[in-house]
């Protein structure tokens, strides 16, 4: 069975924490990311002069990574008939574009309309995750259906081309046999300047419908950071499970 993403055109802080947020359902939020500075500003020009020269991770089809210079990597997206690969189109992922160049983090601030933030911004530095990424790719690149990690939810804006979405909520997918029988998927394709919402441990896979260029980060909550706790250890990350156990005791 398949449905589509319910989606809007606005909506206040209450509305998406009360009908979205608490209630693990995934939204569109159409033209959103037009009101970051990144959809106008984030032109190959600009970033080439400030991220140019930095390695990016590429992923191929196989499933195999190369690194490929960043100004390379664009003028590939531009003109991907100019590299072809045995393993398929490289796809750019997880591209940490705040560490390397921390003044483009002021481009790209969260554009839902979250009421508390995000838990996580107010770790201390040493132990906060960085999770929020660049991606970008030719057309037929994409990901392949997973959970997002630390049981987080996640937001991401396209800022340029289109992007197919495909969700199914946290019990009706399995790894290893995919949908459950009765299951729904939930589709939408992005368009330029669109945001969806990922909540946490749904579903997803996309794939990029033309040359495509987007944003997401993942973020933290008071309704899901038991469950970032637990995973945190679950993964060996002691100092960023305290430091978050000691952030919810505090409030």
């Amino acid at each position: 069975m398949r449905a589509h993403i319910a989606s809007v055109d606005t909506i206040g802080a209450r509305a998406f924490r009360d009908d979205f947020l608490l209630a693990r359902r995934p939204l569109v939020l159409r033209g959103a990311a037009r009101a970051m500075p990144a959809f106008e500003r984030w032109t190959d020009g600009y970033l080439t002069k400030r991220l140019g020269d930095a390695l990016t991770v590429v992923r191929f089809a196989d499933g195999s990574r190369a690194r490929m210079r960043f100004a390379d990597y664009l003028g590939y997206v531009a003109e991907p008939d100019a590299y072809r690969s045995k393993r398929g189109a490289p796809y750019m992922v997880d591209f940490q574009f705040r560490r390397l160049c921390p003044a483009l983090a002021d481009d790209a601030p969260c554009p839902l309309p979250l009421e508390e933030g995000d838990l996580f911004a107010s770790l201390p530095e040493h132990v906060r995750p960085e999770l929020c990424w660049l991606y970008a790719g030719p057309a037929g690149t994409g990901s392949k259906m997973h959970q997002d990690t630390l049981c987080t939810h996640a937001w991401l804006a396209q800022l340029r081309g289109h992007k197919r979405w495909t969700m199914y909520a946290r019990d009706d997918f399995e790894p290893t046999r995919g949908p459950r029988a009765g299951a729904i998927a939930a589709e939408a394709v992005l368009g330029p300047g669109d945001v969806v919402f990922v909540p946490s441990l749904t579903w997803h896979a996309v794939e990029n419908v033309g040359p495509s260029v987007a944003v997401t980060a993942n973020f933290c909550d008071a309704s899901v950071a038991a469950d970032a706790i637990a995973d945190a250890r679950a993964r060996g990350h002691a100092g960023f499970a305290d430091a978050l156990g000691e952030r919810m005791g505090a409030r």
